[in-house]
């Protein structure tokens, strides 16, 4: 079922961004199929945001009035979670955000017109370590995962190691970004106090950008 309305933009849904008073555009829009559309004036979709059950759940969309993309947000049960992507209207990179499953702020990459970073604050990836599960069965394995930042225009790597209590290597690898919402799980099955090591490095054509961060773990065997 379709609803087509036309309205001040003044609700909150993220596509727009601040607007001062006075400034409101009457926007039209519509429901189909569980999504949201809503149009600039003359047509031109403005906005797409996926709905479940009430719910903003899915990858939304924002655009210019020119047709070309000015955003995408991934949503679950209306938390903003994953990648947070914004455009500047010539197709750079304006915004880049990191969202963990709690809605957290991980990591934010801001650049200027022409691809200059600005500002950037936090770490592109963070580790999840399950709560409770540093103790093992005999024979049972720790999975980490490591969530990881896929910001465009970057060629980005995660190299990690771990290191046990002696100073060995227990393993070590690269990890390359290239999937959408790419999460590295490693499984732990050696017992022992570990240090995971992880070096995260970006590339463009104007900027190399590396970030790093180590995680104390200690697994311990149920008899």
């Amino acid at each position: 079922m379709k609803y087509l309305l036309y309205i001040p933009l003044i609700f909150v849904i993220n596509c727009n961004r601040t607007i001062k008073p006075g400034q409101e555009e009457k926007v039209q829009f519509e429901f189909v199929n569980d999504t949201l559309y809503t149009y600039f004036q003359s047509g031109a979709i403005k906005c797409v945001i996926p709905y479940s059950d009430g719910k903003r759940n899915g990858i939304a969309f924002r655009y210019y009035p020119n047709g070309s993309i000015e955003a995408n947000e991934i949503y679950y049960q209306n938390l903003q979670v994953g990648d947070a992507i914004y455009y500047y209207e010539n197709g750079n990179l304006e915004l880049y955000s990191l969202f963990d499953k709690n809605s957290d702020l991980r990591y934010r990459l801001e650049l200027d017109s022409i691809g200059k970073v600005l500002t950037q604050e936090g770490k592109p990836f963070y580790c999840i370590v399950p709560k409770n599960l540093t103790k093992l069965k005999t024979n049972e394995k720790l999975n980490v995962n490591i969530n990881c930042a896929r910001i465009p225009f970057f060629n980005s790597e995660l190299y990690y190691k771990v290191i046990e209590s002696d100073g060995s290597s227990e393993f070590h690898g690269k990890y390359e970004i290239m999937d959408l919402l790419p999460s590295l799980k490693l499984e732990f099955d050696k017992t022992g106090k570990k240090q995971l090591i992880m070096i995260f490095k970006m590339q463009s054509d104007k900027h190399s950008i590396s970030r790093s961060d180590t995680i104390n773990l200690e697994i311990n065997v149920i008899k």
